[in-house]
């Protein structure tokens, strides 16, 4: 029920930003007292998005691609987006076999992420404060050899991963930097035959991103 409710509003998003439309269309290009932030008025823009997050025992690195509709002087935004995660895993080897740093490879993932912000408080000339929720689906892309033996079935990722992802952050014309918190319906990780560093322990991830809109 939490999945088809989830889907649903992913499906619904750029509307939401689409109906915005008929509110700024009898409004003249020349008048740029709201627009700030270098915002060229463009309602599509594309970025690079990267992001950084961590809970027990792992932590994830992603860089993609993020298409924003909406302006930074509307309140609603919406962005959708793909990019590829990479994480990094407590090792659970012995002492006398783990690795130097303590780290090992941890799977990597494809993920679909989409969003919808409010744009609520305009904080200066340039900038605007927002609170947002998402929501993303995780595709396995490769798993640790290191970590297999230590999961079901020689697997520590699962092949689908979805979580609800409630953000809070800042958008300027440009730039985009925020906060979240992933709350998974369906963790990324199996749980851990040992019980010993187990990826699958946590079932939330807290982390920042980083966007540029071109």
């Amino acid at each position: 029920m939490k999945k088809s409710i989830l889907i649903t509003l992913l499906t619904i998003l750029p509307l939401l930003a689409m109906a915005q439309f008929g509110q700024v269309r009898g409004t003249s290009d020349s008048n740029s007292n709201g627009n700030y932030g270098g915002d060229k008025d463009n309602r599509f823009t594309l970025g690079v998005h990267f992001t950084g997050d961590a809970y027990s025992y792992v932590a994830g690195f992603g860089a993609g691609l993020l298409l924003n509709i909406g302006k930074s002087t509307d309140l609603i935004n919406v962005t959708v987006g793909a990019q590829y995660i990479e994480n990094l895993a407590a090792d659970p080897r012995p002492a006398e076999e783990r690795s130097n740093v303590g780290l090992v490879d941890g799977g990597g993932q494809l993920v679909i992420p989409a969003a919808v912000k409010l744009l609520l408080i305009r904080t200066s000339q340039w900038n605007k404060v927002y609170i947002g929720c998402g929501g993303e689906v995780g595709f396995r892309m490769h798993e640790s050899n290191i970590l297999k033996d230590f999961y079901p079935e020689q697997h520590p990722m699962c092949k689908k991963s979805v979580a609800i992802v409630p953000m809070l952050g800042c958008r300027s014309g440009h730039v985009d930097f925020g906060i979240y918190c992933k709350l998974y319906i369906d963790k990324p990780y199996n749980n851990s035959l040992n019980g010993k560093n187990d990826l699958g322990k946590s079932d939330k991830r807290i982390g920042c991103h980083l966007s540029w809109f071109f």
